[in-house]
C-alpha cells in the first residue's frame, strides 16, 4: 500500500514538473494547433510524460473544446485525439461543458456522431450508475444544469442533431436545468418547431416544465405557433388547464396577446380554462381578450363557452366593462349585437358602476372624434340614469366627468410589467395617438410662428414694390413702374402665392388648436407642406424681385444664384423629413393595438434629458502629473519663504546670494544652527535661490559636513532640494562629498547611500522627487549612485517607477529598469507601475520593459480586482491590449471585484468594436463568460454599438451564438437592443432578419423582445440608464456602460431650450433682409425717358453691389435656418440627422447675422458717400459687431 502511494506521489510530481516545462514549450502553440485542427504536435507529446487532458486554457477548455468551437472544427482531429487520450471524452471545462455540449452548441453533427460512436466503444466499461458511457455522456449536465440536448434546443440546432441525441436515450426524462427549463420548453420558447416535434415523436415520456410554473404549452402559445400547440396537446391534453405562478393557463396568454388560431386550438382540446380567473385580479381569458381590444377572440370564446360571459373579476367588472374602456365605436357596436352582451349593460361592479359609467368616462374628452356615448346609448336603448354607490349616473359622468373612475382606468392602462400584464391591464382607446398628439402640438407652435411671419413679410412686400411707383401725373400715376417687366410680374404672382399659402397655414394651425383629433394628423401634414411651399415661393419672390431692379446683369445673376441655392439645401431635407414623418405616423398607427399611454415615452426617439445629463462620454486620456517647481526663484522670494529677518539675517542673505565670504571655520559649529523658521539651512537657501553656487555648497560642506544630511521642517535634505530645483551640478557635488566620507555608518552603508535613501515627511527619497519633477539627468545620477536599493513606496503608496509610469516619464522609467538590479513597482490602491503605464497608453518600450522585468505583473490585480488588461479594455488602449495579450492571455478570463466583469465585458461596455473582435480572436473561449448579473459581452455590445458595428460584430460565429443566452433576469441581448434602440433609428425587424435572432424569447417578467421594442420595458431601460450613471463607482470613473451619445444628448438638451429663440431670431433676420431687397438704399429711377426706369439708382456703385449680395446671403441663410428649425420641430428625423441639422443650423443664423451687418455697412456707405466722414464712422460702428463675434467665438473654441 505504501509503495502505491509513493508511486502516485512520484507520478503527480512528475506531471507537475512536466507542466512547468511545457510553459517554455509554449502552450499557445498547442492551442493554435488545436484550433487549426493540426494533429501532428500532439502525436509528438509523450503521454507518459504529459497527458493531453492536462493541456487546458484558463477556463479549463481542453484541446477538444478548442477545436470544436473553432471555425476549423474537424471530425478527424476529434477522433484521433480521443484515440490518443480517451479520458478527454467526458472531461469538462470550468462551465461544466463536455465536448458533446460544445458539439451540440456549435451544431457539429458529424462530431456528435463521432463522440457517441467512441463512447459506445467503451460500452464494456459500465459506469458506477450502471449506464453505458453513451448515456452517461448524454445525461451529463453543465454548471447551468444543461445536457447536450438542452444546448441543442437553446441554440436552435438542426433537426437531425436533436434526432441523434434523442434516439440514443429515448427513455430518459430530461429534467429542468437550473432556471427551470426542460428541453421541450426551450424548443417551444425559441420557436424550434422541428426540434420539439422530434422530441415528442421519439421520447417515451417528455418533461414539459418551464420556469415560474409555466409549461411547454404556455411557451408555444406565447410565441404563437399553432402547429406546435397542437402537437403538444396531442401528447398531453391536460396541459390546457395547467396554471403558472400568475394563475394563467395557456388560454389566458392566447387571449391576452391576441392569437386567434391558437385560441381556437386550445378551446378545441378543452374549454374549462375559459372559466379560470387568474391569481392577481381573477381575470378570465375573456376579460383579458377584451381588455386588450381583441374583439375576434372575445367573440370566439363567447361562441365556444357562452356561459362564461357574465363572470367578473375581483372588482366586479364583467367583459362589457372592459369592452367599454378598450374598444372603439365600431367594435362596441359589433360586440353589442350579441344578445348576451346587451344583458350586461345594466350590470354593476363592486362600486356600482355599470359599463355605461366606464364608457362615459372614456369618451367624454373625445366627443368630437367618436361621439361613442350617445351612439351606444341609442344602440342599446338603455337609460343612462342608473347611479353608482356615490349616486353618480352615467349621464352625469359623461357631462361633468368622473375623476375617480378615470384615474382607475388610467392606472390599469399604465400598469406595465405588473405581474403577467406586460402590456398593461387595459388598452386605452386611441392611446397610440396620445404622445403623437403631444409631439405635433409642440411642433405646431413653431410652425405657426414661421407661417405668420412669412404671411406678414409677403403681405408688406406686395405694397413695397421693387422699382417703386410712378410719380408723374396722368392715367398711370401711383402704379408700379416695372409692371410690364417679366421678372416683376413673376415676383407679384409668386409673392401672392407665398402670402396665400402662409395665411392658409396660419388658419390651419389656428383650427388645430381646437383639438379636432380626427383630422389632426391630416391637418398638421397639410399645414406643414403649405408652409414649405410658402417658404419656397418667398425665396422665388426675392429672386425675381431683385432681378427686376438690378441693372448690371452679372449682379442680378449672382443674386439669383445665391437665392436659388436655398433649394439645394431644402429639397433633400424636405424629402427625408417627409418620409420619416409618414413612417412615424404609420408606425404609430401600426402599434394601435399594442401600445399603452406610456409606450412611446418608453421608446422615445431620443435619449431622455435625464440620460443626457448622466451619459458617459468617450474616454479621453487624462494627463496626470505633479506641478513642476520653477527652476529659478528670486532672492527676495526666497527670503520671504525662509522667514522673517532675525539675528542670522546677514548670513542667510549671504547664502541666498552665494556669498562665501562670511562663512569660515571659525563659525563652523554655528553654521548648522543658522536656520529659518521652517528649518532651512544655508545650503537649502542657496540651492533654492537663483544665485545657486556649486562652489558655495562645496565650501560650506567643507566647513560643516553635518549639513549634508541635515533636514528642514519638511524632512528635505539638501539633496531633495537640489533635485526638486533641478540643480544637477549641486547633486553631483553632494554625492561626491558624501562619497569622500570614507567612514562607514552604523547601518553598514556609506554616507552617499544613506543620503540617497533618506525620506522626507512625505516618504519621498530624492529619486521620488526627481521622478515627480521629470528631471532625467538627476534620475540617471541617483539611480547609478545606488542601483541595488529597492526604493519603497512613499506615504501615498507610490514608488519611483510607478510615478514615472503615471506621469509619462518613460525615459526615466526605462533607465531605472535597465540599471537597478531589483525594482519596486507598487502604487496606491493595489495598482502597479504596469497599471499606470497602461493607463497612460504607453505603447512602446516602457510597457514591454516592465513586463520583461516583471512578467507576473500582467496578472496583478488592484483593489478593484482590475488587471492591467482591464485598464486597457476600459480606457480603449488598443495597442497596449495587444502587447499584454502577447505576453499573457490569462487576465482575459479574470472578473473584477465589483461586477465580475472581464476585460472583454469592459471593452464591450465602452463600445470598442476592434478590441472586442481582437480579444475574442486572442482568447476565443472567453467569449461566453458573464458578469454577476449574467450579462455576456453581447449584452453590453447591444447597449453601446451602433447598427453597422453590431452587424460587423455578429459576423463572428462565436458572438452570434450569444444571441439566445439569457442573463439572470431572463433577458437576452436582443432584449437589451430593443430597450435602447432609439425610435425610428432603425427597424428592429431588419436587425432580427439580418442576424437571425428570436424576438419571441421571454424574460422572467414574460416580456419578449418585440414587446420591449413596441411597448418599452421600464425596468430594463432603467437598469441600463443606471449603469451609464455609475460614474466614479468603484473602478468605473466613466460609468459601467459608456453610451456613445453623450455629445448627442448634450445637444438634444440644448436644442430643447434654444430651438424656439433661434427660430424667432432667424425669422426676424429673414423679414428685414427680404424687405431690404425692395426698399433699396438710394431708391429707384423714376425718369420715364430712361430705359432703366424702375431699377436701382446706385446699381453701378461697388458698395451698393456688395450690399445686394450680402443681403441676399443673409436672406438665404436665415431662410435655411427657419426651414431647419421648422423641420426639427417635427421630431421625425432619425437621431443622427436631427443632431447634424441642429449643429449646422446655428451657424446659418451666425452667417446670416454677419451678412446682415455687412449689408448694413455697405448700404449706408453707398448712400452716405458724399459725407465721407459720416460714412466711415457709421461703417466703423457697424463693424464693431465682428469684434464681439470674434471674442465670443474665440472664448467658445478655447473652452470647448
Amino acid at each position: 500500500m505504501n509503495s502505491v502511494v509513493s508511486n502516485l506521489k512520484y507520478e503527480t510530481a512528475l506531471i507537475s514538473n512536466n507542466i512547468l516545462e511545457m510553459d517554455s514549450l509554449d502552450f499557445d502553440r498547442l492551442f493554435k494547433a488545436a484550433a487549426d485542427g493540426d494533429i501532428e504536435p500532439f502525436k509528438r507529446i509523450d503521454q507518459q510524460q504529459l497527458c493531453l487532458n492536462l493541456i487546458t486554457t484558463p477556463i479549463k477548455n481542453t484541446i477538444l473544446h478548442i477545436n470544436i468551437s473553432s471555425e476549423e472544427a474537424s471530425m478527424k482531429f476529434v477522433e484521433e485525439i480521443l484515440g490518443i487520450c480517451p479520458s478527454l471524452l467526458l472531461q469538462v471545462n470550468a462551465q461544466g461543458d463536455t465536448p458533446l455540449h460544445f458539439a451540440a452548441k456549435f451544431e457539429h453533427i458529424a462530431i456528435v456522431d463521432v463522440l457517441i460512436k467512441l463512447a459506445r466503444a467503451q460500452r464494456d466499461q459500465e459506469s458506477e450508475s450502471r449506464i453505458g458511457a453513451v448515456r452517461q455522456m448524454l445525461r451529463m449536465t453543465n454548471n447551468k444544469g444543461n445536457t447536450a440536448l438542452h444546448e441543442a434546443m437553446q441554440y436552435k440546432g438542426v433537426r437531425s442533431l436533436v434526432k441523434i441525441l434523442v434516439k440514443e436515450d429515448p427513455d430518459f426524462l430530461y429534467s429542468a436545468n437550473n432556471i427551470g427549463e426542460t428541453p421541450l420548453y426551450i424548443a417551444a420558447e425559441t420557436g424550434f418547431l422541428q426540434g420539439a416535434i422530434e422530441l415528442l415523436k421519439n421520447c417515451s415520456s417528455v418533461a414539459h416544465e418551464g420556469p415560474n410554473g409555466k409549461t411547454a404549452l404556455h411557451a408555444a402559445v406565447m410565441i404563437n405557433i399553432p402547429d406546435l400547440t397542437r402537437k403538444i396537446l396531442q401528447k398531453r391534453e391536460s396541459l390546457t388547464k395547467e396554471i403558472d405562478d400568475n394563475g394563467w393557463t395557456p388560454l389566458h396568454y392566447a387571449a391576452y396577446y391576441g392569437y386567434q388560431q391558437v385560441t381556437r386550438t386550445l378551446l378545441e382540446f378543452g374549454k374549462s380554462a375559459a372559466y379560470i380567473g387568474d391569481k392577481y385580479r381573477k381575470m378570465t381569458p375573456l376579460h383579458l381578450a377584451t381588455s386588450q381590444g381583441h374583439i375576434d377572440i372575445t367573440k370566439e370564446i363567447i361562441l365556444c363557452c357562452p356561459d362564461c360571459y357574465d363572470l367578473v373579476d375581483e372588482r366586479g367588472w364583467n367583459v362589457l366593462h372592459f369592452a367599454m374602456a378598450s374598444l372603439c365605436r365600431k367594435e362596441l357596436s359589433s360586440l353589442l349585437e350579441n344578445p348576451l352582451m346587451k344583458k350586461l349593460v345594466k350590470e354593476k361592479d363592486d362600486k356600482g358602476n355599470t359599463p355605461l359609467h366606464v364608457l362615459a368616462t372614456c369618451t367624454r374628452s373625445m366627443e368630437a372624434l367618436h361621439n361613442s356615448f350617445n351612439n351606444i346609448i341609442s344602440h342599446v336603448r338603455v337609460n343612462p340614469s342608473a347611479v353608482n354607490n356615490r349616486n353618480i349616473s352615467a349621464a352625469n359622468a359623461y357631462n361633468y366627468g368622473y375623476p375617480e373612475l378615470k384615474r382607475e382606468i388610467m392606472a390599469l392602462s399604465e400598469d406595465i410589467e405588473d405581474g403577467p400584464y406586460v402590456r398593461g391591464i387595459l388598452r386605452r382607446k386611441c392611446s397610440y395617438l396620445d404622445d403623437h398628439f403631444k409631439q405635433l402640438k409642440g411642433a405646431k407652435e413653431s410652425h405657426l410662428i414661421a407661417a405668420a411671419l412669412i404671411a406678414t413679410v409677403t403681405f408688406a412686400a406686395a405694397f413695397t414694390l421693387p422699382g417703386g411707383y410712378k410719380n408723374e401725373e396722368g392715367k398711370y400715376q401711383g402704379t408700379a413702374i416695372l409692371s410690364r417687366n417679366s421678372a416683376f410680374q413673376a415676383f407679384i404672382i409668386i409673392d401672392a402665392i407665398a402670402m396665400v399659402f402662409s395665411t392658409s397655414a396660419v388658419f390651419i394651425y389656428v383650427v388645430m388648436s381646437l383639438d379636432m383629433f380626427k383630422k389632426y394628423i391630416h391637418l398638421f401634414e397639410l399645414g406643414a407642406w403649405i408652409t414649405v411651399v410658402a417658404m419656397g415661393a418667398m425665396v422665388m419672390a426675392f429672386v425675381t424681385g431683385t432681378y427686376a431692379v438690378l441693372a448690371p446683369l452679372w449682379l442680378a445673376i449672382v443674386t439669383c444664384f445665391i437665392g436659388l441655392s436655398f433649394f439645394f439645401f431644402v429639397l433633400p431635407v424636405a424629402v427625408l423629413s417627409s418620409w420619416c414623418f409618414n413612417a412615424c405616423v404609420e408606425e404609430t398607427t401600426r402599434k394601435s393595438y399594442l401600445t399603452t399611454e406610456t409606450s412611446l415615452n418608453n421608446l422615445s426617439r431620443r435619449p431622455t434629458m435625464d440620460s443626457a445629463a448622466s451619459s458617459s462620454s468617450n474616454v479621453e486620456d487624462i494627463s496626470i502629473g505633479s506641478t513642476s517647481h520653477q527652476s529659478n526663484v528670486t532672492i527676495h522670494e526666497t527670503l520671504d519663504i525662509i522667514g522673517p529677518e532675525d539675528h542670522h539675517h546677514q548670513l542667510l542673505d549671504a547664502a541666498a546670494y552665494g556669498n562665501r565670504q562670511p562663512f569660515n571655520k571659525q563659525i563652523a559649529e554655528l553654521i548648522k544652527l543658522i536656520v529659518t523658521p521652517i528649518k532651512n539651512t544655508v545650503l537649502h537657501i542657496n540651492i533654492a535661490s537663483e544665485k545657486v553656487s556649486t562652489e558655495f555648497v562645496e565650501d560650506v560642506l567643507g566647513i560643516c559636513p553635518s549639513l549634508l544630511l541635515q533636514v528642514n521642517a519638511q524632512g528635505d535634505t539638501p539633496l531633495h532640494v537640489a533635485v526638486k530645483f533641478e540643480r544637477i551640478d549641486v547633486v553631483k557635488a553632494l554625492i561626491k562629498h558624501a562619497k569622500a566620507q570614507h567612514e562607514e555608518l552604523e547601518s553598514g552603508i556609506g554616507a552617499a547611500r544613506q543620503m540617497l535613501r533618506m525620506r522626507n515627511n512625505k516618504g519621498n527619497t530624492a529619486l521620488h522627487e526627481a521622478m515627480q519633477n521629470k528631471c532625467i539627468r538627476a534620475v540617471k545620477i541617483l539611480v547609478r549612485g545606488d542601483s541595488d536599493f529597492l526604493y519603497p513606496a512613499n506615504h501615498c503608496g507610490e514608488t519611483p517607477l510607478y510615478i514615472a509610469a503615471l506621469t509619462g516619464f518613460y525615459d526615466a522609467a526605462i533607465e531605472m529598469l535597465a540599471i537597478c538590479t531589483s525594482v519596486s513597482h507598487d502604487g496606491p490602491n493595489g495598482k502597479t507601475a504596469l497599471h499606470a503605464a497602461v493607463r497612460r497608453n504607453n505603447q512602446g518600450s516602457l510597457t514591454r520593459g516592465i513586463i520583461d522585468k516583471m512578467k507576473n505583473l500582467t496578472n496583478e490585480k488592484d483593489d478593484n480586482g482590475w488587471t492591467p488588461l482591464h485598464c486597457a479594455a476600459y480606457y480603449g488602449r488598443y495597442e497596449v491590449m495587444h502587447i499584454l495579450l502577447e505576453f499573457d492571455k490569462s487576465p482575459a478570463y479574470v472578473g473584477d471585484k465589483y461586477r465580475k466583469m472581464t476585460p472583454l465585458h469592459l471593452a464591450a461596455s465602452r463600445g470598442n468594436l476592434n478590441m472586442i473582435r481582437d480579444m475574442v480572436s486572442y482568447c476565443p473561449d472567453c467569449y461566453e463568460l458573464v458578469d454577476d448579473r449574467g450579462w455576456n459581452c453581447l449584452h453590453f455590445a447591444m447597449a453601446t454599438l451602433n447598427k453597422d458595428e453590431l452587424f460587423t460584430l455578429l459576423q463572428i460565429p462565436l458572438i452570434k451564438k450569444l444571441l439566445h443566452v439569457k442573463d439572470a433576469k431572463g433577458n437576452t441581448p436582443l432584449h437589451v437592443l430593443a430597450a435602447v434602440t432609439p425610435y425610428l433609428t432603425f427597424s428592429l425587424d431588419n436587425v432580427i432578419n439580418k442576424v437571425g435572432g428570436d424576438t419571441n424569447a421571454v424574460n422572467q417578467h414574460n416580456v419578449n423582445v418585440a414587446d420591449v421594442f413596441n411597448l418599452g420595458c421600464p425596468n430594463l431601460k432603467q437598469e441600463i440608464i443606471e449603469l451609464s450613471k455609475h460614474t466614479g463607482d468603484g473602478p468605473y470613473p466613466h460609468g459601467v456602460i459608456g453610451t456613445k451619445n453623450i455629445h448627442e444628448n448634450r445637444i438634444l438638451e440644448l436644442s430643447g431650450k434654444a430651438k424656439d429663440p433661434h427660430l424667432v431670431v432667424a425669422t426676424l433676420i429673414l423679414i428685414v433682409t427680404f424687405a431690404a431687397a425692395f426698399t433699396l438704399p438710394g431708391g429707384y429711377r423714376s425718369d420715364e425717358e430712361s430705359e432703366n426706369q424702375g431699377t436701382a439708382i446706385l446699381g453701378r456703385k461697388s458698395a451698393f453691389q456688395t450690399f445686394v449680395i450680402s443681403d441676399a446671403i443673409a436672406m438665404v441663410f436665415s431662410m435655411c435656418a427657419v426651414f431647419s428649425y421648422f423641420i426639427m420641430s417635427l421630431e421625425a428625423l432619425p437621431l443622427k440627422k436631427y443632431l447634424t441639422l441642429f449643429i449646422i443650423t446655428p451657424w446659418f443664423v451666425v452667417i446670416a447675422m454677419a451678412a446682415m451687418v455687412i449689408a448694413f455697412v455697405t448700404g449706408t456707405y453707398a448712400v452716405l458717400s458724399p459725407s465721407l466722414g459720416l460714412a466711415i464712422v457709421t461703417c466703423l460702428i457697424g463693424l464693431t459687431v465682428f469684434l464681439v463675434l470674434g471674442h465670443v467665438g474665440y472664448t467658445f473654441v478655447k473652452e470647448n
